[in-house]
């Protein structure tokens, strides 16, 4: 009932600033159909944020958490209510807290689970940008950046040296919450699991991108999908 009543919220809140923004603008008034495009593009997001949550819970596993499916769901979902906390604090406190409630799960596995999930966001977007910024034959320094990122995650030395960094950063950080512990994360760096993640991290910012694309498409302008997945990327 929570999760349902937070889910309400958000989509009541969203639809509320819609209405006032798109109902404030000077100009003529919105294209036909365009609300009928909004909830196209919606249901597309809705879509990527459950890719997200699987994605979630196959970290979490792949991180030796093995707690009920429902559990791992509601951690995931939680972390949405600070998602915009500086530097994703507010993510991490809420998640951890949650899941160390419910399901026992140490707040050092969380911290770990969720900065591996958020690098490979940037791996994700920096395949993204890369490949459409070489299609456009246009870079900035951001994309390179992103693209350099992917690069390197790739390979399979450097992504474990990654989160050897990632856990003895976590680890005094944790330790003010709980004894010290020996969770094992080998299986996070692996080549199968990296790359299955990154597959639904495309295929999460992918989504959101077309459906962009369809709200762009209410208005005359020739809008390419390419340009859409890259400027909301972006």
């Amino acid at each position: 009932m929570v999760l349902v009543a937070s889910a309400a919220a958000f989509a009541l809140t969203g639809i509320a600033a819609t209405t006032i923004i798109l109902g404030s603008l000077n100009g003529p008034a919105p294209p036909a159909g365009l609300w009928f495009r909004f909830l196209i593009a919606a249901s597309l997001t809705a879509i990527s944020l459950g890719v997200r949550s699987l994605r979630w819970i196959f970290l979490l596993r792949r991180a030796e958490v093995r707690i009920p499916i429902r559990d791992a769901y509601i951690g995931d979902f939680s972390g949405l209510s600070l998602l915009f906390a500086p530097l994703l604090l507010g993510e991490i406190a809420v998640r951890a807290a949650v899941l160390r409630a419910r399901g026992r799960v140490p707040v050092s596995t969380t911290i770990v689970v969720n900065v591996w999930e958020r690098l490979l966001d940037l791996a994700a977007l920096g395949v993204i940008g890369g490949v459409l910024s070489a299609l456009n034959r246009s870079w900035d320094v951001w994309i390179a950046a992103l693209a350099s990122i992917a690069l390197l995650t790739a390979v399979d030395p450097l992504r474990r040296q990654l989160l050897a960094i990632a856990q003895a950063s976590v680890r005094p950080v944790a330790s003010l919450f709980e004894r010290a512990s020996q969770e094992s994360f080998t299986r996070l760096a692996l080549a199968r699991t990296w790359f299955a993640a990154l597959a639904a991290s495309l295929f999460a910012w992918i989504l959101p991108g077309i459906g962009f694309l369809v709200i762009a498409g209410a208005w005359p302008h020739d809008v390419r999908l390419a340009d859409a997945v890259l400027e909301y990327a972006a």
